[in-house]
C-alpha cells in the first residue's frame, strides 16, 4: 500500500478559512525537518480540500517515522497563525453518522445493544436514552441513539430484527422488529427485510393471502385496501361533474325558468285569441246566412202579395197592407219584468 492510500500515514492542517499553496506547505514543513529530508522526499504530496466549508491541507508522509517527527513538532505557522498537526484519521476525515435505535425493549441492556450494533459499526460514543419531554413530564421513551461509523463493505438497512431472550422464559428466544435510523444506509421492505422494494409492493402480502384478510375502512369490504377502494372512482366522477365551473349559476336558471313560463303563457294566450276570433266569425257568418234567408223569405212573400193583389178588390188590398204592417219583425216584444196588459 503506498503513502496516498494507507491512511495511516495522513496528517491534518486545519486552516479554516485561510487558502495558501500547496508549495507553501510544503516549505515550511521541510524547514522544521532535517535537510535530508528533501531528498528523500519525506513529504509524498500536500493536497487541500475543503469539508463543511473550511479549508484542510492533507499532507502524505512517506512512513509512519516522517508522520511522527512532524507530530512531534505540534504546529507550524501559517500567515501569521499557528495551525495544529494531527493526524488524519478516519474520524476526522469523515464524521460520525447518528445512530438511532428504536423498538428494543428497556428491560434489555444498553452493553447487549451495543454488542449487537458493534457487528456492523465502528462506535465512536457510548449509547444513550433519547428521552421525550412535555411540559413538566419527562420518560424515558426506549428509544437509544450513538455516534459511530458503518463498516466498509457492511449494509445495515433500515427495517430489521432484534433476537433476544423471552423476559418470562429466558431459555427461549423472541425476534423483536427493530428500527434503526442511519442517513447513509438504503431503506429496506418492512415486512420480507429484502432491500429493493417496499413493504406496499412486497411479494409476501400475496403469498400470504393478507389482502383476503383486509378490510377496506371505506366501504368495509375485504379484499382491498382503501387507497384501491371502487368507491374512490365514483367520488372522483361525482366531484368531477360538481365542479363550479360545470354548474350553471341560480340566477341564470331562474331566468330560463321564468323565459319558458312566459312562452308558455304567451301560447295559450295566442291559442285562447285564435279561438275568440274563430267563434266570432262562425257568428257573423250564422248571422248572416239567417238574414239572407229572412231577406229571401220577404222577397218572396212579397212577390206573392203583389201577383195575388192584381187579383183582389181595393178592399182585399188594404187588409193585406195591414198584415204586413203587423210582421213579427215590426211588434215589439214586451219586456219580462212588466209584460203588458192586453
Amino acid at each position: 500500500m503506498d503513502a496516498y492510500s494507507d491512511t495511516d500515514l495522513w496528517i491534518k492542517i486545519d486552516l479554516d478559512r485561510i487558502y495558501i499553496k500547496e508549495v507553501e506547505i510544503a516549505k515550511l514543513l521541510y524547514h522544521e525537518l532535517d535537510e535530508k529530508s528533501i531528498e528523500n522526499e519525506d513529504i509524498k504530496g500536500v493536497q487541500m480540500v475543503r469539508i463543511k466549508g473550511r479549508n484542510i491541507a492533507i499532507v502524505y508522509c512517506r512512513n509512519l517515522e516522517v508522520k511522527g517527527e512532524l507530530l512531534a513538532i505540534g504546529q507550524i505557522t501559517i500567515q501569521g497563525q499557528l495551525m495544529q498537526l494531527v493526524s488524519y484519521t478516519r474520524a476526522v476525515y469523515q464524521p460520525p453518522e447518528r445512530v438511532s435505535i428504536h423498538g428494543i425493549p428497556l428491560h434489555i441492556s444498553n452493553a447487549e445493544v451495543s454488542d449487537w450494533i458493534s457487528e456492523k459499526v465502528d462506535i465512536v460514543t457510548p449509547i444513550q436514552y433519547a428521552y421525550k419531554i412535555e411540559g413538566n413530564i419527562r420518560i424515558n421513551s426506549g428509544n437509544r441513539f450513538l455516534y459511530g461509523h458503518v463498516k466498509e463493505g457492511v449494509i445495515f438497512p433500515r427495517y430489521n430484527v432484534f433476537t433476544t431472550s423471552d423476559p418470562f422464559d429466558r431459555e427461549s428466544l423472541i425476534d423483536i422488529d427493530t428500527t434503526i435510523y442511519i442517513n447513509s444506509q438504503p431503506i429496506n421492505c418492512t415486512r420480507c427485510k429484502v432491500i429493493g422494494h417496499t413493504g406496499r409492493d412486497c411479494e409476501a402480502n400475496r403469498r400470504a393471502g393478507r389482502l383476503q384478510n383486509e378490510t377496506c375502512r371505506k366501504c368495509h369490504r375485504s379484499g382491498h385496501f382503501m387507497r384501491d377502494c371502487p368507491l374512490n372512482e365514483i367520488q372522483n366522477e361525482t366531484q368531477r361533474k360538481a365542479e363550479p365551473e360545470a354548474k350553471k349559476p341560480d340566477a341564470i336558471e331562474e331566468d330560463e325558468s321564468e323565459s319558458e313560463n312566459e312562452t308558455i303563457q304567451d301560447k295559450d294566450d295566442n291559442t285562447s285569441e285564435e279561438e275568440e276570433r274563430e267563434d266570432t266569425k262562425d257568428q257573423k257568418t250564422t248571422k248572416n246566412k239567417n238574414d239572407n234567408q229572412n231577406t229571401k223569405t220577404e222577397e218572396l212573400n212579397e212577390q206573392k202579395d203583389n201577383e195575388s193583389s192584381d187579383n183582389k178588390t181595393p178592399k182585399q188590398r188594404g187588409n193585406n197592407k195591414k198584415r204586413k204592417d203587423l210582421t213579427p219583425s215590426s211588434i215589439e216584444k214586451p219586456s219580462k219584468k212588466n209584460p203588458k196588459k192586453k
